[in-house]
């Protein structure tokens, strides 16, 4: 499967945090060419050959992870799109094989029938005015699907689902975490829902794993700072705007590792949701990253949430 452009520029952003920094121990186990430690990418550079060499040891094996030591298999099931790379590439003119997000989200949903909607799930956690919250939605879904009417594949908006989700009773004021229980909840009940269509198929399993498709790996959360940051008809990449948008399956390195040496646990920042790692699981993006591009880069096989992360109350702009 081609690599969308979108996502082949977040890996090089990636390059000296994600890919160069984790790739190293596992390049030089397997006796292949190595990427040192902070080897960043400019604009305009091509891909050097090791680390082409090494995204693709990351393909052929262990998918790579962050956290020194831990793979990204070991964290999240391995992720559906297969990752094929030129072995030169410049940013500002991409390689001709490079698609659009657009047209990579096309290929994947024709390559999984049981997946029959894209999009993110975005939670509504405030309440306190109704007409702000109306304007985002409809700002979101104008904005969004006339960026895609205007791509190379505009069919894809015939499976796009923005799955709003709004409940005073239970979500106002929701902790985060019991939010990713409910989110998971959902996910769960989500599988079931194309199992039993596939199994009317005649088919036993999903041809995929949804834990690895972004719809069900991440979530947005709008809450009352969030709402009021968007409201108004202000630029959304203008100072301060944003959502929150959340990893369903982080945990503290306490317990997702809980053989983890003390001295390895990170708690040297301010406190946020009972947690003062520097990684808290979510992070705030702009509003206009609600779109095909963003969703895009999720799909493919490296981990990128260390490419985008800042911690808030720092907003990514992208």
């Amino acid at each position: 499967m081609q690599i969308s452009y979108a996502l082949m520029t977040t890996i090089m952003a990636a390059s000296g945090v994600s890919i160069a920094q984790s790739l190293q121990g596992q390049a030089q186990n397997s006796g292949a060419p190595t990427v040192s430690r902070g080897a960043y990418l400019k604009f305009g550079e091509t891909v050097p050959s090791n680390l082409v060499a090494a995204l693709s040891l990351a393909v052929a094996g262990d998918i790579i992870s962050p956290i020194p030591g831990k793979t990204l298999s070991s964290i999240r099931p391995r992720l559906h799109r297969h990752l094929t790379l030129p072995t030169q590439l410049s940013l500002r003119t991409p390689h001709r094989t490079m698609s659009s997000a657009a047209s990579a989200i096309r290929t994947d949903l024709e390559g999984m029938p049981s997946l029959d909607k894209w999009g993110w799930v975005i939670y509504r956690t405030t309440y306190g005015n109704d007409d702000a919250w109306a304007r985002f939605r409809a700002r979101v879904e104008r904005e969004s699907r006339a960026s895609i009417s205007r791509s190379d594949a505009p069919e894809i908006a015939d499976k796009l689902e923005w799955t709003w989700v709004e409940d005073a009773a239970a979500l106002d004021g929701i902790p985060r975490g019991a939010l990713r229980e409910r989110f998971r909840a959902w996910v769960g009940a989500e599988k079931e829902r194309m199992l039993t269509a596939r199994r009317a198929e005649g088919q036993e399993a999903l041809e995929f794993d949804p834990a690895a498709v972004p719809r069900y790996a991440f979530f947005v959360q709008v809450d009352e700072e969030a709402l009021r940051s968007v409201t108004g008809e202000k630029e959304w990449d203008a100072r301060g705007a944003h959502v929150k948008f959340v990893d369903a399956g982080w945990r503290p390195l306490a317990e997702a590792f809980p053989d983890m040496d003390e001295n390895e646990e990170d708690e040297s920042y301010e406190e946020i949701d009972e947690c003062r790692e520097e990684n808290v699981g979510w992070m705030q993006i702009s509003p206009y990253m609600l779109n095909a591009d963003f969703y895009d880069v999720w799909c493919g096989v490296v981990d990128i949430w260390h490419a985008f992360y800042k911690r808030p109350p720092k907003t990514v702009n992208w």
